[in-house]
């Protein structure tokens, strides 16, 4: 809150930009809101990865549930326990 009430102050001095407001308050909010902003982007790409992760772990059988949209459990098969515990059953 503090860089978007900066965003609004007055003018601090001569060469603080033009007009009644500050343009050094202004400049620190634009850079608190594009950090931000990329943060979340950062945020949703990982989000993105994790959509991708989970939807391959379904398809390679890791994952199952009981609806498209539903939520997901492991999947503990004869034929999957060299991959969750390897070294544990026969090859």
């Amino acid at each position: 809150m503090a860089a978007l009430a900066g965003a609004d102050m007055h003018r601090q001095g001569d060469i603080d930009g033009r007009g009644n407001l500050s343009q050094n308050g202004l400049d620190r909010f634009c850079e608190f809101f594009f950090s931000i902003c990329l943060d979340r982007i950062a945020f949703m790409d990982n989000m993105l990865n994790l959509e991708a992760l989970l939807s391959e772990s379904i398809d390679d059988g890791l994952l199952i549930s009981d609806t498209p949209k539903g939520p997901v459990r492991l999947h503990f098969s004869a034929g999957l326990l060299p991959f969750w515990f390897p070294a544990l059953g026969p090859e």
